[in-house]
């Protein structure tokens, strides 16, 4: 039943038009809001996964260095230590071979401690990046939930609204 002003006689337009263009507005922005949402939460990971990336690279191109230098190091006194050997070779060289094994294999072994210390210390570091993403991948999930909570507010409020304001009209249109 259309309702009439008493004054005027006219007779109220119908809401269902605008009424339908604000929930198709209202649908709209809410279709914006949340993937706004969702890009800065992707781009925030996005931030976070290539700093983690940037720093383990950073980290790993540090060990190789280190590495090299040692291994440098290492080959220089090997190197020095044989020429010493071979001065010493005049006297007894049947000794010198038995030092000179000796030095090899102990310099390989100490080369092959350092560079299993080396795998060990990057392994770590990757082991630390990887929790590190996977807390991300946590906190993304949990803004996931967060919005489809907060989806589902919306709905209810938006629809409950409507339904209290009939409500609203029916009580009043029944109490006069």
């Amino acid at each position: 039943m259309p309702l009439q002003r008493t004054d005027t006689g006219e007779t109220a337009a119908p809401l269902s038009k605008p009424l339908q263009e604000l929930r198709e507005r209202n649908d709209l922005t809410k279709e914006q809001y949340d993937t706004a949402l969702l890009k800065e939460a992707l781009a925030t990971s996005n931030e976070k996964c290539n700093g983690l990336i940037k720093e383990q690279n950073t980290l790993v191109k540090e060990m190789r260095s280190d590495i090299a230098t040692m291994d440098y190091n290492t080959q220089m006194t090997v190197n020095k230590a044989v020429k010493q050997m071979e001065s010493i070779q005049l006297s007894t060289y049947g000794i010198q071979v038995d030092i000179r094994q000796i030095v090899r294999n102990e310099t390989a072994g100490l080369v092959n401690e350092l560079k299993g210390h080396g795998k060990t210390a990057i392994n770590e570091s990757l082991s630390e990046v990887k929790s590190q993403l996977s807390a991300t991948a946590k906190e993304i999930e949990k803004q996931r939930e967060d919005m489809k909570i907060q989806g589902f507010f919306r709905k209810l409020f938006f629809w409950a609204a409507p339904i209290l304001f009939l409500a609203t009209i029916l009580l009043i249109i029944f109490m006069n």
